[in-house]
C-alpha cells in the first residue's frame, strides 16, 4: 500500500496542471483531515478543481492521494473540446486507479474510450461503451448517438427549477429535499433537485430516473405518454437497470408492458401481473376485462 502511495504521489508530482481553478483555495495552514473533508464537499459539489487542490493539501491523509488524482483526471475530461492526448492522458491516470478498484475509475476508462470513437467518428463504438456506464455526462452522449439528443433536459432548465433560496445546497441536503420531492410524486423537482445534489451517493442515478419516470407519467386528465415516449423512457430505464438500479426494474417491465399491450395482449397481462407501478394495476384490469 505504502509503494502505491508513493507512486501516485510520484506521478502527481511530475503532472502539469490538469486543471486550474479561477480562484485556487488557499490551503496554507489546513489540517490534513481538514483539507480532506474540504476536498470531499468539493467533489460532491463538482468542482473538481477545486477537490484536487484540497485533496493534495490532505497529503498522506487517508486516501488523499488517490481522490486527488482522480479528481485531477475528471479535469481533463470536463472539457468537450478535449483532444485524442488529453483524452489518452486521461484515461491513463484512470487505468492506474481502476487497477486499485478506486470510486467509478473503470467506468471513466469506458467513458474515455467512449470520447475517443466519438472523435475518430464512429458512433456505434462510442454507443457500445455508453451503453454500459454511467458517468458525467455518458447518458447525454449516449443520446445524442442514438439521435436523441433533445431527450434529457438541459442543466439550466434544471437549475430554473430549483428555489432561488436553495440554489446554494447541494450534496445531502440538496438530496434529502430531492426524495421529499420524489415521493410526493412531483418528479420534475424531484431531477431538478437531484442534479442539485451532484455527486452525493446515487443522485445522478435519481435524477436521470426521476427524467425518465417525467416522460411517462401523466396529470390526471392529461393524455397518456404516447409509445415513442414509453421507448424514450425505457432507454434511460434499461441503462439504470444495468447499473443496479432497483427503482428503475419495475418501471423499466413497465414499459415493456405499454409495449406489448396492443401487440401481443397475454405478454402485456403476464408484466403487468409482476409489478405495482404507476396505473400498472389498472391496465392488467383493463386486459382481464374487469376493470
Amino acid at each position: 500500500m505504502k509503494r502505491m502511495i508513493a507512486l501516485v504521489l510520484a506521478l502527481m508530482l511530475a503532472l502539469p496542471a490538469l486543471c486550474a481553478a479561477a480562484d485556487t483555495p488557499d490551503t496554507q495552514g489546513m489540517r490534513p483531515r481538514d483539507a480532506y473533508l474540504a476536498g470531499a464537499q468539493a467533489y460532491e459539489n463538482k468542482e473538481y478543481a477545486d477537490a484536487a487542490v484540497y485533496f493534495e493539501a490532505a497529503g498522506n491523509h487517508a486516501d488523499a492521494q488517490m481522490w486527488a488524482f482522480y479528481c485531477q483526471a475528471i479535469c481533463l475530461m470536463m472539457n468537450d473540446e478535449a483532444t485524442k492526448r488529453e483524452i489518452a492522458r486521461a484515461q491513463a491516470r484512470f487505468e492506474l486507479l481502476e487497477a486499485q478498484s478506486f470510486q467509478q475509475a473503470a467506468q471513466w476508462v469506458t467513458y474515455c474510450k467512449g470520447r475517443d470513437f466519438e472523435l475518430d467518428g464512429i458512433p456505434p463504438k462510442a454507443i457500445e461503451n455508453y451503453a454500459t456506464i454511467l458517468v458525467h455526462d455518458s447518458l447525454k452522449r449516449y443520446l445524442t448517438c442514438k439521435g436523441k439528443s433533445n431527450l434529457l433536459e438541459s442543466e439550466d432548465t434544471l437549475r430554473a427549477r430549483v428555489a432561488r433560496a436553495d440554489q446554494h445546497l447541494y450534496g445531502e441536503a440538496a438530496y434529502e429535499i430531492a426524495m421529499e420531492y420524489y415521493e410526493g410524486e412531483d418528479y420534475a423537482e424531484a431531477s431538478a433537485y437531484f442534479w442539485l445534489a451532484g455527486n452525493y451517493e446515487d443522485a445522478l442515478l435519481w435524477r436521470f430516473f426521476c427524467q425518465a419516470i417525467q416522460l411517462i407519467v401523466r396529470d390526471e386528465g392529461e393524455p397518456e405518454a404516447t409509445i415513442n415516449e414509453i421507448k424514450d423512457a425505457a432507454i434511460i430505464l434499461d441503462l439504470l437497470k444495468a447499473q443496479g438500479f432497483e427503482a428503475a426494474i419495475p418501471w423499466s417491465k413497465y414499459c415493456e408492458g405499454r409495449e406489448f399491450e396492443t401487440s401481443v395482449p397475454p405478454k402485456a397481462l403476464e408484466i403487468f401481473k409482476s409489478i405495482l407501478v404507476y396505473d400498472s394495476a389498472i391496465r392488467y384490469l383493463r386486459l382481464k376485462n374487469v376493470e
